[in-house]
């Protein structure tokens, strides 16, 4: 498997959180496995008393794949960064979380899950399993700790010169009430 971080990127948000009088810490963890994820909350644990919010923001297309050609590992592995990530995050960061002010998780899900995606139908799946997840999680945990989900549209980032074509991201833009 092969995912993406920018230790460039993250260090440049550390150093604008400490100019603004605020600290930083940063971690790297591969969070498609029970051990990243259990590193990176033991991590959490060890720097901070609690959590106020956790964001969980990790996924990624992995690659696409039409249906009639669905692989095993394909599956398992779109899985893991996509929903189990997630999953296992927020179970981990519960007790941090109980100790924060008015606690919260944020779970990044995507549009694929209401309109669906050609070629990466395990992707929607998987995003479709986190939105369940985030509805269950958020009665669970209720009324301690408050739980949402956030499906964004198609952004303009790097990945998409990865996995979208132009004509594709030409259509995305014009199909959006601005048009951009």
């Amino acid at each position: 498997m092969h995912y993406h971080s920018s230790s460039v990127a993250a260090e440049q948000v550390a150093a604008d959180v400490v100019r603004a009088g605020g600290t930083a810490h940063l971690a790297r963890a591969n969070l498609a496995t029970e051990a990243g994820c259990r590193d990176l909350a033991s991590f959490a644990a060890e720097t901070c008393d609690r959590l106020d919010v956790l964001v969980n923001n990790t996924g990624s297309l992995v690659r696409r794949c039409p249906a009639r050609q669905l692989e095993w590992q394909l599956m398992l592995d779109t899985f893991a960064l996509n929903t189990f990530s997630t999953m296992m995050m927020s179970s981990l960061c519960i007790p941090l979380l109980e100790r924060g002010e008015h606690p919260c998780i944020v779970n990044v899900t995507s549009i694929a899950v209401r309109h669906g995606a050609p070629s990466a139908t395990i992707y929607g799946a998987a995003k479709g399993a986190l939105d369940t997840f985030t509805r269950g999680l958020a009665k669970e945990l209720a009324p301690t700790i408050r739980v949402n989900a956030v499906a964004p549209g198609v952004i303009d980032t790097p990945f998409h010169a990865r996995v979208t074509t132009p004509e594709k991201m030409a259509e995305f833009k014009a199909s959006t009430p601005l048009a951009e």
